[in-house]
């Protein structure tokens, strides 16, 4: 029992780094839209998609298309798809080791509860179809998705204030809906039934740096292109019951719909900083939900409340390990680990077959590709 959730989670991250590189070279449409953007302001010709044109802001996440026109500049254009996949598996491991965070913080005690913990949402961020899907396939979800981890830990005092703070001031510069955060942040503190994070200052530093982002954003944005909304703000109108839609057949997938089970049973065995992972977990389902749902493959906007499911989920291994300490039933103990391997498993197996079925498709146009980024 003590070697099997460090072979899982092994073998559940050489999984999904295999999967996402057997994607490759496919990106996603969007991609080659930021490409554009990023190899045009690389060259020093300012935000626009073409020659002539007025500045637009046709992009979702500034910080992705300005580290990529960093990139541009010093190593010219053909190098922004290698980086934009780099930077995705980079992010890949930082939502990893996120949701490993007790690793480190119980290294000397390697039977500690949190390890047991860590390596289970490890595991199953690992082996979802969403995380490896976008770990590879060019756009900044998955750096959202470790930015909205790093602030909820920061939230629980999981890990240093400084590393939420920091996460809150990049996420309206990383995504639109960077400053729904908040709302995550009040709903984690009710799910946990702890308002310690507010009445200690913790709440407000982590609020202050989300808006303090914000702020300087819509101040860069007035500044560039007069406008105060991003364009997507206006690309689609919110259609409540597609947002439902969305969600409904997002974790209507087996692997999904078992961490949703994982979720509700970590939350209910583990510890209250578990049902503040869940409660945070639906606020960014109503987010999607409010949105009207998204176009883009693999639940794409639905990542950040997969990987706070992913760590309520943890509390299913803190019961295993705690009731083994207090010599409680084994059977209990071994259903309740066997419930978290058994999703790990069924998502790997999903995603697996996911990758195998669509791999016919996973090819990139050298026309599309010269088109967006010449």
């Amino acid at each position: 029992m003590k070697a099997a959730p460090r072979l899982l989670a092994t073998l559940a991250v050489a999984f999904g780094l295999s999967i996402a590189l057997g994607i490759i070279p496919f990106q996603v449409d969007d991609a080659f839209i930021a490409y554009r953007y990023a190899a045009r302001v690389g060259a020093g010709e300012g935000f626009s998609y073409s020659a002539g044109l007025p500045p637009t802001e046709g992009f979702s996440s500034p910080i992705w298309v300005l580290g990529l026109a960093a990139i541009a500049g010093g190593m010219g254009p053909e190098s922004i798809a290698t980086a934009a996949l780099a930077a995705g598996l980079a992010s890949y491991l930082l939502l990893l080791a996120l949701a490993g965070h007790d690793l480190f913080r119980f290294a000397s005690t390697p039977d500690a509860p949190g390890r047991f913990s860590a390596l289970i949402s490890i595991s199953l961020l690992a082996v979802s179809f969403t995380s490896i899907f976008y770990a590879v396939t060019g756009l900044e979800t998955l750096l959202f998705a470790a930015i909205a981890a790093a602030f909820a830990l920061a939230v629980a005092g999981e890990i240093p204030l400084w590393m939420g703070m920091g996460a809150g001031f990049l996420a309206p510069w990383t995504r639109p809906e960077g400053g729904w955060l908040l709302v995550a942040m009040l709903a984690q503190c009710a799910g946990s039934r702890s308002w310690l994070p507010m009445r200690e200052g913790r709440g407000a530093r982590l609020a202050g740096s989300v808006l303090l982002g914000g702020a300087i954003l819509v101040a860069a944005r007035l500044a560039t292109f007069g406008e105060i909304f991003p364009n997507t703000f206006f690309a689609k109108q919110p259609i409540f019951g597609e947002g439902w839609a969305y969600v409904l057949a997002t974790f209507a997938e087996p692997a999904l719909a078992a961490l949703v089970g994982c979720a509700a049973v970590g939350a209910l065995l583990g510890d209250r900083t578990r049902a503040g992972y869940l409660a945070a977990g639906i606020t960014w389902i109503a987010a999607a939900v409010a949105e009207g749902g998204d176009w883009m493959p693999a639940g794409r906007m639905l990542l950040p409340a997969v990987t706070m499911l992913a760590l309520a989920a943890g509390g299913i291994a803190w019961d295993a390990v705690t009731a083994a300490a207090e010599n409680r039933s084994r059977f209990r103990r071994r259903a309740v680990s066997a419930m978290a391997i058994c999703a790990v498993i069924a998502g790997a197996a999903f995603s697996w077959s996911a990758v195998r079925d669509a791999s016919p498709g996973f090819a990139v146009s050298e026309a599309e590709t010269t088109a967006l980024t010449d």
